[in-house]
Formats: structure tokens, sequence, C-alpha cells
């Protein structure tokens, strides 16, 4: 996240995004200290580290960051807590994009497209930025022209493979022999899974303690596929969503209110019954540190 150089009266938030909160003032002396709430994760942690390393503000003055890292399942509720009291705490708030609209139309967030104009060189950067971030991260109403802050992270996920089990030679022959195809060993090959091959792993790599995986006997139950996800916040719907998106659904439509209403409890049409083939309904179960943040779901 850059800092612009005009920050009167302005606070700023991240989804994360960045986005500017309506309130508290900078007086641009020698010396300027910036304080800012953000959810306490590696990426603050390195955009406080890049911070002091890096910027060097054009206008000479001395520019320092404070940081308010906040535990993530405390973190909206601390943050809401200080835009409503009015203390005016805060210059900067790194905020999940989800609470952009409430916190625009509460009265807190500033529109920077002013701020955005009068410097074209971060605007060419700003537009330089893939058009999902920018539309879910700076703008209400979304995908308007609008802008409220700046994308500071969005989430990335990324799979691990124990190469050490893929690729051995028993392992591999046994999936051969199972389901009639290569078991996925090399970055290509993992690259190019489909949902189809992800199942098939994760259904052929259950192992109970005691049998046999990649050579010698499992030292505890086994399971094939292993996702992030915890208690707190969205950290198990966000991979639930996950799912329904890679499967062309959606959780809401935005160009109409809905027509009608759901009642009792609904499933995916073979949601349930292709999670049931790799592992039993309940034997779905997640853990977590006790921050909640990172915990893993276990699948098959």
């Amino acid at each position: 996240m850059t800092a612009t150089r005009e920050i009167n009266g302005i606070v700023m938030a991240a989804g994360l995004a960045a986005s500017l909160v309506l309130g508290a003032t900078v007086a641009f002396a020698g010396d300027v200290t910036l304080t800012m709430a953000v959810p306490d994760w590696p990426p603050t942690r390195i955009m406080k580290k890049f911070f002091d390393e890096q910027y060097k503000p054009k206008s000479g003055n001395t520019v320092k960051l404070q940081v308010d890292f906040i535990p993530w399942p405390d973190f909206y509720t601390r943050v809401n807590a200080s835009l409503t009291s009015g203390e005016k705490k805060y210059n900067f708030i790194v905020s999940d994009s989800q609470w952009l609209g409430a916190f625009v139309e509460g009265g807190y967030f500033r529109k920077i497209n002013d701020l955005l104009n009068a410097d074209p060189e971060f605007m060419k950067t700003f537009k330089d930025i893939h058009p999902n971030a920018l539309n879910s991260y700076s703008t209400y109403p979304h995908k308007s022209e609008n802008y409220y802050g700046f994308p500071q992270f969005p989430d990335v996920l990324v799979n691990f493979a124990r190469k050490d089990i893929i690729c051995h030679e028993a392992e591999q022959k046994n999936f051969m022999a199972k389901f009639n195809q290569k078991l996925p060993c090399t970055s290509e090959e993992l690259d190019a899974m489909t949902w189809d091959d992800f199942k098939n792993v994760g259904e052929f790599f259950r192992r109970k303690k005691g049998e046999m995986l990649a050579g010698k006997p499992a030292e505890d139950d086994f399971y094939g596929i292993a996702f992030q996800a915890g208690k707190s916040y969205d950290f198990s719907s966000m991979q639930i969503n996950g799912f329904i998106w890679q499967m062309g659904g959606d959780i809401w439509d935005e160009t109409q209110a809905p027509t009608s209403k759901a009642e009792g409890c609904c499933e995916l049409a073979g949601g349930r019954e292709g999670a049931g083939e790799v592992s039993e309904p309940d034997r779905i179960h997640a853990t977590s540190r006790q921050d909640g943040h990172d915990g893993h779901l276990q699948v098959g």
C-alpha cells in the first residue's frame, strides 16, 4: 500500500482492502506519524516491514507508521467500535472487503477519487490492478467508479503436495490399477488436475492407522486432502464458497432481489454425496489454533 501525500482529515482502510476513513487529521510537520489498524497476520507484518524499509515521501517529511496489530477474531469488533465511537484513533484501516459498504454507508470511509485524479502516476498504477480485485476491494457500489480504498491483499489459495507419497512407486502402481490413470506427481500433472482427479486422490489416500502408506505403516489415520479452515470469522465459509464458484454456482444474484425463500437445510446436488465417497459425512471436521486462523479442514 502506498500512502498518498495528501491525507488531511481522512482514515484509510484494505480485502483485503485499504480504505480512507473520514475523521482523523494528520498535521504535516517535520515528523508525521500515521496510525493504522490491521489484522495480525503475515501480509500486514510484511507491509509494515516494507514501509519501514522502503517508503520515502517526496515531501521530505519523516513519516512513521504506527500499527495496531489486532487478532483476526476480534478485528471487526474493535474496528467497528473505534469508528462508531468517534474517537478518531486511526488514520488508516485495513478492512475486509465485505465491510466496505457498511462503513461507507455509515460515513466512515472517504471517497478517494479526487486524490487519485490529482496523482496521475499513482492512478496509472491503480488502474493496472486486475478488475476483479479493484472492483471487489475498492468500489462502492460494487463495480462503480466510486473508489474508497486500495486493494491490499487478495486471498490466494495454494495447494501443497507430499511428493514423497504421491510419487512413491507402489502408490503410483496401485493408483493406476484402481483408476486406470496416472497418479499426478510432477508440478505439471498437479496443475492439470480436474475436480474428478482431486476427488480420486482424496479417496485413494484415505488410510487407517497401520495401513501401508508409501511403503510403511501409517502412524495415524491419514486423509488424502486437507483444507485450511477454522472456527472463527469466515475461515470455513470461504472454502465452501470456492467449491460453489468452481462448479459454476454463486451465493447470490446481483441482478435482482430473491423471488422466493429457502426453508430448512439445503444441499448442493451431488455435494454431500460426492464428499461421502471420500469421507463419511460425520468425519468432516475442522481444527484450528486458538486464534482460529491457521487451522485445517480434513476431508477423506
